[in-house]
């Protein structure tokens, strides 16, 4: 019996081993893949203010590709009423550490934190107002 707890032990944490590994050590980068907006945050005199997405703005998602493009589907739109959906393309560069930069069509850029193993993203959108929002992604 015990040399049955000690396999099933050894599985286990062999499995959480294994899961914890970034991807990017199997050569691909772990930005890759769809991710969906979970939240929206501002800031207003530095605190930050969670808003509440409309059901419009829950479609938002980005779609990062292998050879370093991207697409952001943002979807606009007041509760209730019909969506917009804004198609906005671009390059994407891992610059380590967990920081990415995103370079559209028309040469803007964002910053892009996601942390070493995590599902979760945050893009940084920069601008010289503080009512940019910091969105929140997490990969579906």
């Amino acid at each position: 019996m015990k040399k049955i707890v000690y396999l099933i032990l050894i599985f286990v944490v062999t499995l959480l081993f294994s899961c914890s590994k970034d991807s990017f050590a199997s050569g691909v980068d772990p930005i890759i893949g769809n991710w969906s907006v979970v939240s929206s945050t501002t800031f207003e005199n530095g605190v930050p203010q969670e808003n509440d997405l409309t059901s419009c703005e829950k479609l938002t998602n980005f779609q990062f590709r292998v050879d370093e493009t991207a697409t952001l589907e943002l979807s606009l739109g007041e509760e209730g009423a019909p969506c917009t959906l804004v198609n906005t393309f671009g390059t994407w560069e891992n610059k380590g550490d967990g920081v990415y930069t995103i370079t559209d069509d028309d040469g803007g850029s964002s910053d892009i934190i996601l942390p070493f193993g995590s599902n979760t993203l945050t893009l940084v959108l920069l601008a010289d107002d503080e009512e940019s929002p910091l969105l929140t992604f997490t990969r579906t």
